[in-house]
């Protein structure tokens, strides 16, 4: 369930400006304009793998994006193309070594 503060445009006024600037940012990096995002937990960070890159931002580069505090996580968002469509991904590379060996 949707909490009612989150459908509430009114709410995310303030949020607006950094929303716009930083997908603004990621719009200089890649021409891909995702139809699907995913966010990839650990253990879930191979199947960045599978995506047809266009860009790797770390999430450190983009304005007022949060930066990932979890260990292991390499705090990257992806861009490219999954199977037929244009995607954003999110992911461990912990879940890529284990993956990978």
């Amino acid at each position: 369930m949707v909490h009612e503060a989150m459908t509430d445009a009114r709410s995310l006024q303030p949020w607006k400006p950094r929303v716009d600037e930083a997908a603004a940012f990621v719009r200089t990096r890649s021409r891909i304009q995702p139809g699907l995002a995913v966010v990839l937990g650990s253990g879930l960070g191979a199947l960045a793998d599978a995506v047809e890159r266009d860009a790797t931002i770390p999430y450190r580069e983009i304005p007022h994006f949060p930066v990932s505090t979890a260990a292991g996580h390499a705090g990257n968002l992806v861009l490219g193309r999954w199977r037929t469509r244009s995607s954003e991904m999110r992911r461990s590379p912990t879940a890529r070594s284990r993956t990978s060996r």
